[in-house]
């Protein structure tokens, strides 16, 4: 999987444009070191904001895990969680974008199941644990067939102050076989409409960093091609 990660200089941008986005690619070693190249580019046809892009190749849960050392007998946190832990009540938030299948139920909590024991792994005053974080969800304009069931697009969103390095994760239902297959999806999908969403969502809250799948996918198959690669970049 391939994490890009998208930060944008503030003071250049509008409050109504979307803010930062970060891309990650996982990795089979989860600790192993991370992979990374910077750019900073510029968008816009009349009005140019600037923003600075990073190319990572991780896993996306690494955002999620807290870094622990042990020395005598105690188990210590790395510093990352001081620096999260800081810019909690701040207006530079980071956040996350999981995806999910579709089958995910609102009422149950049953998401991605590493998130969750992770989530769960450090109590804090901020978020006791995920089941009692306050869950916002976000549906799109169609009908569901299922009360109890997100259609492709719709996000829901849990706050943390126990992870790593986000504060936010917001959790995109896809549907997993479309999103392998080059020729089902297009640039009109539901999928990329909940993405959008998401950025938009990011501009309202102050979350001026987003961790995001490149290729809207987080494992990587014989099937993805360079062709496949190349037309899902397009996107």
């Amino acid at each position: 999987m391939i994490e890009f990660v998208f930060r944008n200089t503030r003071h250049s941008i509008p409050l109504s444009s979307p803010l930062s986005v970060i891309i990650a690619v996982p990795d089979a070693v989860s600790h192993e070191r991370r992979l990374e190249t910077s750019y900073t580019v510029q968008l816009g046809a009349q009005l140019k904001s600037m923003y600075n892009l990073r190319l990572i190749r991780c896993d996306m849960l690494d955002y999620c895990r807290l870094k622990t050392t042990k020395k005598d007998n105690k188990i210590l946190f790395e510093p990352q969680r001081l620096q999260t832990l800081m810019s909690l009540y701040s207006s530079s938030l980071c956040g996350l974008v999981l995806l999910v299948p579709k089958r995910t139920r609102l009422t149950t909590g049953d998401i991605k199941e590493d998130c969750l024991q992770q989530a769960n792994q450090v109590r804090s005053n901020a978020s006791a644990s995920l089941d009692s974080n306050s869950v916002t969800s976000k549906q799109s304009d169609g009908s569901l067939e299922d009360q109890n069931l997100c259609s492709v697009g719709d996000f829901y969103v849990s706050r943390h102050s126990n992870l790593s390095e986000v504060h936010v994760v917001y959790h995109l239902v896809v549907n997993d076989s479309a999103l392998r297959s080059s020729s089902e999806i297009t640039s009109r999908h539901a999928s990329l409409f909940g993405l959008r969403n998401i950025l938009k969502e990011c501009c309202k809250h102050d979350i001026t960093t987003l961790t995001l799948p490149l290729l809207l996918t987080h494992d990587m198959t014989e099937e993805m091609t360079i062709p496949w690669v190349m037309k899902r970049t397009e996107l």
